[in-house]
């Protein structure tokens, strides 16, 4: 399944996030969430989502219900952490080519970091059923005295990820009709 392409719908984002219809009307409004463009361009009167963007979105949820962070900041974080998709080093990637395979994978936590200029989300690894490792490493040792929280996030995107793939295939457990998209 393509992460990137915008195939689901927004009662389908509610459904998979856990979030309320009115909150997603809310934040798309206000810019918090934002529509997947489809053949690069926003479509009118229909808003498509993609797996990526209601990965944002839980994200999103997640902060400002766990953490009490206003929203829009929420949605920042949320942005970074949806952020690199395809690059070498990127740890989604690796999670969901795991899922695909049925392979066990290492968990993935973000800490998460306000710095001078925005915020940041730094990938920590964990063993394969253990808790994530904080070794120091040069390029973030500045960043781990002062984390705003630490993010299960391998265990956030594999629930978004397989939601989204029962419902993309139909099956029994997802609620409503999907309509097929080209």
């Amino acid at each position: 399944m393509d992460v990137q392409a915008g195939i689901f719908t927004q009662a389908e984002l509610c459904q998979v996030t856990g979030l309320s219809s009115v909150t997603v009307d809310t934040w798309l409004i206000r810019g918090i969430l934002r529509t997947t463009k489809v053949g690069g361009r926003t479509l009118r009167g229909r808003r498509l989502f993609s797996v990526l963007a209601i990965f944002e979105a839980k994200v999103t949820g997640e902060l400002v219900t766990r953490l009490s962070l206003p929203p829009s900041e929420a949605s920042e974080v949320a942005r970074c952490a949806a952020a690199d998709w395809n690059t070498a080093d990127d740890w989604k990637l690796r999670v969901i080519t795991a899922i695909e395979r049925s392979a066990k994978f290492a968990s993935v936590f973000l800490m998460i970091v306000r710095t001078e200029d925005g915020w940041r989300t730094i990938p920590v690894y964990g063993n394969r059923n253990g808790p994530p490792l904080f070794e120091p490493r040069s390029k973030y040792e500045k960043w781990f005295a002062n984390p705003l929280c630490i993010l299960p996030a391998s265990d956030l995107l594999s629930s978004v990820y397989v939601r989204c793939r029962e419902i993309s295939n139909g099956s029994a457990g997802a609620k409503g009709h999907r309509d097929e998209q080209p």
